[in-house]
C-alpha cells in the first residue's frame, strides 16, 4: 500500500533527524579528490538518491556543501 504526502514527509524527517551530528569539510590531501572524482552520477541517476557503489567501488564522496541545515518549510501560495 502506498503511503499518502504525510506519512512520506514525515518518513523522510525521521531520517533527516536521526544524526543530527555534524558533516566535515575536506581538508589537505583530501580535497584532492574532487579533480579524480565521476561528476556524472549527480546528473544521470534516475531517482532522488544516489548510487553508494558501482563495481564495489564507493562511487560518490561528498566534498562540496559536505556540511549545511536542514529545515520544514511551509509553501503558501499568493494564487
Amino acid at each position: 500500500m502506498a503511503a499518502d504526502a504525510s506519512s512520506k514527509k514525515e518518513q523522510l524527517w525521521a531520517k533527516v533527524i536521526e544524526n543530527r551530528s555534524s558533516g566535515s569539510f575536506p581538508a589537505g590531501l583530501e580535497i584532492a579528490g574532487i579533480f579524480v572524482e565521476a561528476m556524472d552520477p549527480t546528473f544521470t541517476t534516475k531517482g532522488d538518491q544516489m548510487p553508494t557503489e558501482l563495481f564495489g567501488l564507493k562511487t560518490r564522496t561528498k566534498y562540496i556543501h559536505s556540511v549545511g541545515t536542514v529545515g520544514k518549510v511551509k509553501f503558501v501560495s499568493n494564487g
